[in-house]
């Protein structure tokens, strides 16, 4: 998974060094890694519920995709009320 997502990216000509992958150890060290980025980008079609609100939460913005039931439109629900809808 990880070398399909890295090649897209790089394929996207998107800088190598700019593309992090991190596993943390526990949810401390998580949530200090999530501070370090510039931007979430969610998961679809099943949003990342809880880390788009830990995201929100670090004003980290959340780039998601709508879908057309509950489970796919948590990302963008948060991003509604944050006024990000854009996003």
């Amino acid at each position: 998974m990880k070398n399909s997502i890295l090649s897209f990216l790089l394929n996207q000509q998107i800088e190598e060094q700019r593309i992090i992958f991190k596993i943390p150890a526990s949810r401390d060290e998580f949530l200090k890694n999530l501070a370090e980025f510039d931007m979430v980008l969610d998961t679809f079609p099943y949003s990342g519920g809880t880390n788009n609100l830990e995201s929100a939460w670090l004003e980290i913005p959340i780039l998601t995709m709508e879908g057309n039931n509950f489970l796919s439109r948590c990302g963008s629900s948060v991003n509604m009320n944050l006024g990000m809808e854009d996003w």
